[in-house]
């Protein structure tokens, strides 16, 4: 068979998107999962991948874990803390804000239950 009728049969096709789709779909798996007593945090970037010069936040969903629906733990934005240590030692401590220019504030998610943000 020449070569190329070889590049163009399905599975070479399939094969192709497949590693096309795992490109694309890599960074929605950057979360990383953490079960702290009865809650289940999920916890990445907002941005992803981060990038040098990039400005990026925190993406925090927490959910109740021994409910069988998983429960959004919703209306902490108040009482919420959020420390990050970078690679460097260097730690900042984000937490609500009503002021919107505050770089360590920290929010509710517009649309996802149990949702905050640093954005």
């Amino acid at each position: 068979m020449p070569l190329d009728k070889i590049r163009s049969t399905p599975i070479h096709l399939v094969t192709k998107l497949a590693a096309l789709v795992a490109l694309l779909l890599a960074p929605v798996f950057a979360h990383e999962r953490a079960e702290a007593g009865d809650y289940v945090l999920v916890v990445g970037q907002v941005n992803k991948p981060a990038l040098p010069g990039m400005v990026n936040g925190l993406d925090l969903t927490l959910t109740v874990r021994k409910k069988a629906d998983n429960t959004p733990v919703e209306g902490l934005e108040k009482t919420l803390q959020v420390e990050i240590i970078a690679p460097s030692g260097q730690k900042r401590v984000y937490k609500f804000s009503d002021n919107s220019k505050d770089p360590l504030r920290l929010r509710a998610r517009f649309g996802v239950a149990g949702g905050y943000t640093t954005t």
